[in-house]
């Protein structure tokens, strides 16, 4: 039970994986669970510090990793899971589209919801049909935009966690034009069930 800052800005976001992925699709199970697949890292960008699918656990079947919802061809492909659900975090390139330069106005206060194109399966695995859903929303407590550098310990301590982030300790450039975003944890949420 959370309480909601009705004077916040609300922006929504498109995260995991979409049609341009070819066969990786993230699955909504029919009591309205689902697993959010996070979009392969181009290979020239792998880095040991980014996980691939098998790394990767299950949010709904402990114990289990990603890579089951994958065919073989995915095992080894490293991903950008972001935004990542543990210490809330989510960054983009906000240079690319209109649509992302305007995440720059989302500040602390604010409310980032995540949709996600999530696919219907029936009980032998055969795809239905697909619809985006609300998988989790963030609730703004920290911003960090156009780091000129790797971060320091205060930033570290709060945006470490994001596949950014991460890949950027083995590929320093991929910094630039990065903008982070940190969320307060106690309303922040990664959805149990999807909302239609």
């Amino acid at each position: 039970n959370m309480d909601i800052d009705l004077s916040s800005s609300i922006f929504l976001v498109t995260v995991g994986v979409n049609s341009s992925h070819g066969a990786i699709r993230s699955p909504i199970f029919r009591d309205g669970t689902f697993e959010l697949m996070p979009k392969p890292e181009e290979r020239s960008l792998w880095a040991p510090t980014l996980p691939a699918y098998p790394k990767m656990a299950s949010f709904n079947n402990s114990g289990e990793p990603l890579s089951n919802y994958v065919s073989s061809r995915y095992r080894n492909v490293r991903v950008m899971d972001d935004p990542e659900f543990q210490s809330f975090t989510y960054g983009a390139y906000v240079k690319n589209s209109q649509y992302q330069r305007k995440l720059m106005m989302c500040k602390p206060g604010d409310y980032i919801v995540f949709l996600s194109l999530l696919t219907h399966y029936d009980e032998k695995f055969i795809p239905h049909h697909r619809g985006y859903y609300i998988v989790g929303f963030m609730y703004v407590e920290k911003t960090l935009f156009f780091p000129n550098k790797f971060p320091d310990r205060e930033d570290f301590a709060n945006f470490g966690k994001n596949a950014y982030i991460r890949r950027a300790v083995y590929h320093p450039k991929t910094l630039e034009g990065v903008c982070l975003w940190k969320g307060d944890p106690a309303m922040s949420i990664r959805l149990k069930h999807a909302v239609l």
